[in-house]
Parts: C-alpha cells; sequence; structure tokens
C-alpha cells in the first residue's frame, strides 16, 4: 500500500514539473525580438513551401489530372461513340432525364423513379432523383461512365418512354408488346 502511495506521490511530482517547464517554454508576442521574429517567419516560409507539395492531393478545388482516353473502334474501323463518352464522363457528374408515359400524375411518377432509384441503388450505381415535371424526372450520376448501365436499365421499364442525355435520345420499351397465350 505504501508503495502505491509512493508511486502516486512520485507521478504527481513529475507531472507538476513538467507543467512548469511547459510554462517556463512559453513567450509572450512582445518578448520576441526582430531577428527571432524574422527566424519564426522564415521556419514558417520553409515549412509552407513543404505543405503545398503534400497538400495539393488534398485540395477538393484543384482539378485532378485526367487519365488518357482509351479509344476503341467498332467493327467497321469508326470510333466507338458509346465507348468513346464512357471514357470521357468517367469521375465526372452526368445529369439524364427520363420521360414517363404521357398522363401520369406527380405522386405516380416520384412513386416509380423511386422504385427505379432503389433498383439502382442495389446495383451499386448511387444516384440522385429529382421530380422536373409530372411527367419528367432527373437523375443525377456522380461518376458519369455508368450512364449506359442506368439508360439499359431504364429504357427495360414499361412506364418510361424517353431517356435524354448529352443531347443523345434513347426511347423505351413500349408496353403493347404482343401477349402470347398459352
Amino acid at each position: 500500500m505504501k508503495c502505491f502511495v509512493l508511486l502516486g506521490i512520485t507521478l504527481m511530482i513529475l507531472l507538476v514539473d513538467a507543467e512548469g517547464e511547459t510554462k517556463k517554454k512559453k513567450k509572450s508576442i512582445l518578448d520576441y525580438s526582430e531577428a527571432e521574429l524574422h527566424q519564426i517567419y522564415e521556419q514558417w516560409e520553409e515549412n509552407d513551401e513543404e505543405r503545398d507539395d503534400e497538400d495539393d492531393d488534398d485540395d477538393p478545388y484543384k482539378p485532378k489530372p485526367l487519365p488518357p482516353l482509351d479509344i476503341k473502334y467498332d467493327k467497321s474501323g469508326k470510333i466507338d461513340p458509346e465507348h468513346l463518352l464512357r471514357q470521357s464522363k468517367r469521375g465526372k457528374p452526368l445529369m439524364m432525364f427520363v420521360g414517363m408515359r404521357a398522363g401520369v400524375e406527380q405522386r405516380y411518377t416520384e412513386q416509380v423513379s423511386g422504385r427505379w432509384q432503389q433498383g439502382l441503388q442495389n446495383a451499386h450505381i448511387p444516384v440522385q432523383r429529382y421530380v422536373v415535371a409530372p411527367d419528367r424526372v432527373m437523375f443525377m450520376l456522380q461518376d458519369g461512365s455508368k450512364v449506359w448501365e442506368v439508360k439499359d436499365y431504364l429504357v427495360r421499364q414499361p412506364e418510361c418512354s424517353s431517356v435524354n442525355f448529352e443531347q443523345l435520345e434513347f426511347p423505351c420499351a413500349t408496353e403493347t408488346k404482343g401477349k402470347t397465350e398459352l
């Protein structure tokens, strides 16, 4: 028991001495001479230059270098526009507009587009959905290279009439497919 008390007193003395040393080291800004202030300024500038090189990757406002485009050609020897758009929009946000069948109400549009958004998120494609008119929905993708996967999903939906992005329009599947009887 005496050992613990002795150990506790020793630790308290060490802590008090450590605090006293830090208080002694602190100096008022008014007590610095011109030479000391100039030395501190030089150290600041040296450290600032070093940090600039390190912080360039962390700056969210600095545009990141774009990877080179991998241009592929289709079977006829022409540039594949789908692949080119996918490569050029990689990592960039992209908006796409989806038209609903004529004569739908906004509540129905919100319900159906919510179901589409959930389906896309289940496929690990994060999208934001905005209903801009009773029969029109805007989907915002943070990674524009996923636009073709989203387009392929949406054009198969029976409630969809058209999908638009980057001045391209794609008609959706029609509801009036022939029925087969058993």
